[in-house]
Formats: C-alpha cells, structure tokens, sequence
C-alpha cells in the first residue's frame, strides 16, 4: 500500500495520526491553556500543553508554551528542555533561543546564554524588542 508522506505524518491535518483529536480541537484546547497560562494556572496550563506536545510532537508553539509554564513554576532545567524541543523543530525562531538563554541565566549558566542569544543576534531578528532584549540579556553574560 502507497501512502503519501503527508498520509504517514499527519501534516495537511495539523497534527499527529496518533491525535484523538482533530486540528480544530487542538487549537480550542491551546488557545484554553492560553487563558489558563494568563489566569496564572501555570499547572494546569502545563498539563495540556504536555498533552498537545504529545499529540503533535512537531509543533513549537505547544513546546514554548510548555516550557513557559515551566519557567514561571520556578523549573528552569525543564523549561529549557522545552525551548531547546521548539527551537530544534523551529530554528530559525529566534524567540525560542531567547528564552532558552533566559533559563540558562537564571539555572548560573552565562557562557550557554552568552551562546544563545548570540545566535538570536545573528537572526538578525525582524522584531526589535527581541533584538533589544537579546543584547540586554548579553550584556548581562558579560
């Protein structure tokens, strides 16, 4: 039997051929961990957030958002695994290094941020608050 790529990854529906869920559902279910994330229910946001990273393992957006709530729970090692997931699948996103470097600098690792945010430098990203934020932080790992 001949399937598609796109047949055997799921992509063209949004997620994962092992998600009980459709496209739709997962994106009612993010944008609900959302509100929960700005309600300051970080352990609940996360919950579901682990639930869409394991129903779409190739979306960054769920991987940040994991590793956000992650970081305000004060777990910094495991927000980093996170955000290093999301900029792996995404590398060319500089938002994911540059909370990557965040972790590292509160986890006293300045020469792996210093690393970081040099590669968001080097993005030359189109947003000049990241830029901003990311020569901040640098100047800090100096």
């Amino acid at each position: 039997m001949n399937q598609t790529n796109e047949e055997v990854t799921g992509e063209g529906t949004g997620n994962s051929l092992l998600s009980p869920l459709s496209q739709p559902q997962m994106d009612a279910v993010y944008a609900y961990g959302m509100q929960l994330f700005s309600a300051g229910s970080y352990k609940k946001a996360e919950e579901l957030f682990a639930g869409l990273c394991l129903f779409d393992i190739a979306q960054p957006r769920y991987w940040q958002a994991k590793g956000d709530c992650r970081s305000k729970q004060g777990d910094h090692h495991g927000a980093y695994r996170c955000f290093s997931a999301a900029s792996t699948i995404a590398p060319g996103e500089p938002q994911h290094l540059l909370s990557a470097a965040l972790c590292q600098i509160r986890l006293s690792k300045p020469s792996l941020a210093k690393t970081s945010l040099e590669q968001v430098l080097a993005m030359n990203p189109d947003d000049l608050l990241t830029t901003k934020k990311a020569q901040a932080l640098l100047q800090q790992c100096q």
